[in-house]
């Protein structure tokens, strides 16, 4: 069975493609480190997701099923400066002593391809 919240947002990029304005958006992805295990890794992808729902930039956060936390973000002049200060961010309002992996890519010219870019990115 595929995940729900994947498929919101597999459903949220079509509509992107759809109303031709993918070209402003990307992906953001939070790996937590596969040594944090247990109540401290479920606690960690809460607590970097609500940290992501509070930028602007980003919307659509989802909380995939192997782990990553992914997320849609509209990309423009001032996404360098958000992008720049979101390690520091997750690092002090996470309950890791450490920050969690960041990962960002530009949607891709066709539908089809950022769809496979996300199933890369959610695993």
């Amino acid at each position: 069975m595929e995940f729900d919240e994947l498929r919101r947002l597999r459903a949220a990029v079509t509509r992107l493609y759809q109303a031709k304005v993918a070209i402003h958006y990307g992906f953001i992805a939070v790996t937590i480190s596969a040594r944090v295990n247990g109540f401290d890794r479920l606690a960690a992808r809460l607590s970097y997701s609500r940290i992501l729902t509070e930028y602007d930039h980003i919307a659509e956060v989802t909380l995939t099923a192997s782990g990553p936390i992914v997320g849609l973000c509209r990309i423009d002049r001032d996404w360098e400066t958000v992008f720049n200060a979101l390690p520091r961010r997750l690092a002090r309002g996470g309950p890791l002593p450490h920050a969690p992996g960041l990962r960002m890519e530009p949607l891709p010219v066709e539908v089809k391809a950022a769809l496979t870019l996300l199933e890369d990115m959610s695993t």
